[in-house]
């Protein structure tokens, strides 16, 4: 059980360190930079989640490391939804690059700013998973 503890713990840090790593980086200078950056801290909660995901359940018996139904609901609510938000990003992305009619620099960037959103909401999420 403590090899457990220690890779659930081992994933929440490397999963935290895009956040103080990304103040050491100039800010993106494209909007293809600013979607990949964002990508990343998505994927990285998304590896703790998946972690919490893979505890057994909380209930009797169980052990100080479990889940729980209503967390594990919301974050996978959360998640599926930036990945809803990632795709259409990347969809606009590709067409604002190829100069596609209709989609223009603010269309992305707006996508890129719900899609942000909606990872920070998945980053304080998988922040605060507790052991019973």
């Amino acid at each position: 059980m403590s090899r457990s503890i220690l890779a659930f713990a081992a994933t929440a840090l490397v999963a935290t360190l895009p956040l103080g790593a990304c103040s050491l980086f100039v800010a993106p200078q494209s909007p293809a930079q600013a979607l990949y950056e964002v990508k990343g801290d998505f994927n990285a909660a998304i590896v703790v989640a998946d972690a919490y995901a893979g505890l057994p359940n909380c209930g009797p018996g169980a052990p100080a490391l479990c889940r729980t139904k209503d967390v594990l609901d919301s974050v996978r609510k959360t998640a599926d939804q930036g990945k809803k938000l990632l795709d259409q990003a990347s969809v606009d992305l590709a067409a604002y690059q190829a100069s596609a009619a209709g989609v223009t620099l603010a269309t992305v960037n707006a996508d890129i700013a719900a899609f942000q959103a909606t990872v920070t909401t998945l980053q304080g999420a998988v922040a605060t998973l507790k052991v019973k």
